[in-house]
């Protein structure tokens, strides 16, 4: 992460923004509206975004969540330039590159190649200037000889990779991302993030709109909240994210019925307080990660191979019978799965004050592509012989992505099923 010198003026500065669309029923409307006599109003207003304030240094990483229609997109095309405010004021400083969507700005009759110079001369890069830069965009697109194709043959991911490379080939002062790494594979989400970070080393900054929350929390110094228009929260990424995760599940729940969440396990972990977003009694978490086979952290995790969850806790106090958990729900609210280990009869009998304990929890990935959330539980008596009491609930301590490429499964569970048939 690049260091960010607060004392510089902001290099995008939002005064007062509000932006208005008039909705109309039907096409028809609209020209009824304009040549009535009287001047009657056959539209609605509506607000998309409202009295936004938002300042963003050079070198800044800024991770944008909301909800579908909370007003990311236009926050994001009034910064490009391609919208104006309705009211309000924008200071934009520097050179603006913006992938808004999936091959936003390129010409499908074009080959991919030809697209590399129609961009680069969008974005003020001569014939010369782009011969020098295409042959790192190639290499990093992969496309093969799809390159030499027109663009309307690509698919999603195709285009998504041609976007990104030619974007972010130009070192631009500020680059504009919306949801572009959502329809890649993992191997080019993990290169995109490597490619963001030079443009941070290079002190370009970045804003970057997500639905994926770990994407928003590995690669963003600061994120907001935008719901109906308006900022109702900004900071640290995590701290937004978990803001952004009970928005989700509280307007989840307002919409379906068919959620439950089996009680003796959600009860186990973290009891009937729903209003508990953290405790830590007797024993402080240092360490909390997902690791892979080869023990490095992962937050990225593909269907069907083997993980561990990591926890490295320091113990503030003596208990007895220390059983630790974990429940895992998708981001609509619905309990997949745990592990704990009261499942397999294991207690620390003794967690003495004072001392360090490591608690590793293997398992199979059998989760079907999608985001996770993972709580932490635990319980413990602190008497030998006393009632057993909740000492520990975090919620979403970590949030993960699984991903898989080898599959056309669908649906929550990897069944890992076999198939034969034969003739009676």
């Amino acid at each position: 992460m690049s260091n960010i010198d607060h004392s510089k003026k902001d290099i995008i500065s939002f005064k007062n923004v509000s932006k208005k669309y008039q909705l109309y029923k039907k096409k028809s409307d609209r020209l009824k509206e304009a040549i009535h006599p009287f001047g009657k109003p056959y539209h609605k207003d509506f607000w998309a975004l409202k009295d936004i304030n938002l300042g963003l240094k050079k070198g800044e990483i800024l991770g944008i969540v909301g909800k579908n229609g909370a007003g990311k997109s236009t926050l994001l095309k009034l910064i490009s330039g391609v919208l104006f405010p309705t009211t309000g004021e924008i200071k934009v400083q520097g050179k603006v590159s913006a992938l808004l969507e999936v091959g936003s700005g390129m010409n499908s009759q074009f080959t991919g190649q030809e697209n590399v110079y129609f961009l680069g001369n969008i974005l003020g890069y001569n014939h010369d200037q782009m011969e020098v830069l295409e042959n790192d965009i190639r290499s990093f697109a992969e496309l093969g000889e799809y390159y030499f194709q027109p663009v309307k043959t690509y698919s999603s991911g195709m285009r998504s990779r041609l976007g990104f490379a030619i974007s972010t080939a130009i070192d631009p002062d500020i680059l504009i991302l919306d949801e572009i790494l959502s329809v890649g594979d993992a191997s080019f989400r993990k290169r995109a993030f490597l490619r963001m970070k030079k443009l941070l080393d290079k002190d370009s900054t970045v804003i970057f709109v997500s639905h994926s929350a770990q994407s928003i929390i590995q690669i963003c110094s600061r994120a907001i909240l935008l719901d109906k228009g308006q900022i109702i929260d900004q900071g640290k990424p995590i701290d937004i994210i978990r803001k952004y995760t009970v928005l989700i599940k509280d307007s989840y729940k307002e919409t379906s019925k068919e959620v439950e969440i089996p009680e003796e396990t959600f009860e186990e972990l973290h009891g009937k307080d729903d209003n508990t977003v953290e405790l830590q009694d007797g024993l402080n978490i240092l360490e909390c990660s997902l690791l892979n086979d080869k023990n490095e952290k992962a937050n990225i995790l593909e269907t069907g191979k083997r993980y561990s969850l990591c926890l490295i806790y320091k113990m503030d106090s003596n208990l007895f019978d220390l059983f630790l958990g974990a429940n895992i729900t998708n981001n609509k609210n619905i309990y997949c799965s745990n592990m704990h280990m009261k499942n397999q009869n294991i207690s620390i009998q003794h967690a003495e004050e004072g001392k360090t304990y490591k608690v590793m929890m293997n398992f199979d990935c059998n989760f079907l592509p999608g985001d996770y959330y993972l709580s932490l539980g635990g319980v413990a008596r602190l008497q030998p012989q006393a009632e057993p009491k909740k000492i520990l609930a975090i919620y979403d301590r970590i949030i993960f992505k699984v991903v898989n490429s080898h599959s056309t499964s669908r649906g929550l569970v990897f069944l890992n099923y076999k198939i034969s048939y034969e003739t009676i």
